[in-house]
């Protein structure tokens, strides 16, 4: 409500405020859409919140009898970028630079860098988005073993999204089981305590402060955009979680991974499996040739 408010008094409102409600057409948004592009330089994203918020308007003077229909609306084409990750080798410096941070943490830093070291190499290897681990305690994790490998089943307690059923649970690869019982419960066990920032009882400040020195460890590493040039975030590590699996897998079972992740195949299949295809072995493989044609007799 908030910002829609902004938006109406401080764009919307001096650009479309003098003409009556039934006059507003695709072509006076199309040309407020594009103006405000021009002036402000918004992404797509932000500006379809704008049409999203004239249809608003639209839609109440619609029940209130003002108009009869809603018009037409102009769509913001949105171009589908690669999500920013980490690639194998940046994740490699990244840990590097982490565990230095470890060994020798800035002067007058009481950061545990040691623990944000197991806080990345968890959240990569278990899928999680960046809000779903604030909340997470050990009563939200379980261990199962088959053919003799030891996994985690999570039920995330704040979940982005859930399915049909409400089914929350998300399963991690061997490496967090291992760091789990290696490392997360010999800090602190009880089965209310946080996984990680244990000692941070305000979550939502736990969290800012995670965001913090995580950029702050990214800068240290030299790891500020990836090889699009765009920004790494702390999403970048479940980017990085879903593209080293794909790579991983060759692009198999995106169904498996998709649930296990919690998302859809259609958004691997947009964001991640376009730009890694070229990377992974069955395609690489298949551009191999003997050089028949540029080698001589």
């Amino acid at each position: 409500l908030h910002n829609d408010k902004l938006k109406l008094d401080n764009d919307l409102l001096p650009y479309l405020g003098h003409i009556h409600v039934s006059k507003v057409d695709y072509n006076l948004v199309d040309n407020f859409i594009a103006e405000i592009h021009a002036e402000k330089g918004l992404s797509q994203s932000s500006l379809k919140k704008y049409v999203v918020l004239v249809r608003k308007v639209l839609k109440e003077a619609e029940r209130d009898g003002t108009i009869d229909h809603i018009p037409t609306l102009p769509t913001i084409k949105r171009t589908e970028n690669p999500r920013p990750w980490f690639s194998p080798d940046q994740y490699v410096v990244l840990l590097e630079t982490c565990r230095e941070l470890r060994d020798n943490p800035p002067e007058r830093s009481e950061f545990d860098f040691g623990e944000l070291y197991d806080f990345i190499v968890f959240m990569v290897h278990s899928f999680l988005r960046p809000s779903e681990w604030k909340l997470l305690q050990h009563k939200h994790i379980r261990t199962f073993t088959d053919d003799g490998i030891e996994q985690l089943v999570i039920s995330v307690p704040n979940p982005k999204t859930k399915n049909a059923k409400g089914s929350i649970d998300s399963t991690t690869t061997e490496v967090a089981a291992d760091l789990y019982r290696k490392k997360i419960l010999p800090r602190h066990d009880g089965k209310n305590d946080y996984l990680f920032f244990n000692d941070i009882k305000d979550r939502t400040y736990a969290g800012d402060k995670v965001s913090k020195m995580f950029k702050y460890l990214v800068s240290t590493a030299g790891l500020e955009t990836d090889a699009y040039g765009q920004a790494h975030t702390t999403y970048s590590r479940r980017h990085s979680s879903l593209c080293f699996q794909i790579l991983k897998t060759g692009g198999n079972d995106l169904f498996g991974l998709a649930r296990n992740a919690r998302t859809s195949v259609l958004m691997l299949e947009k964001f991640y499996l376009t730009h890694l295809s070229p990377q992974m072995p069955e395609f690489t493989r298949q551009l191999r040739t003997k050089r028949v044609l540029e080698v001589a007799d």
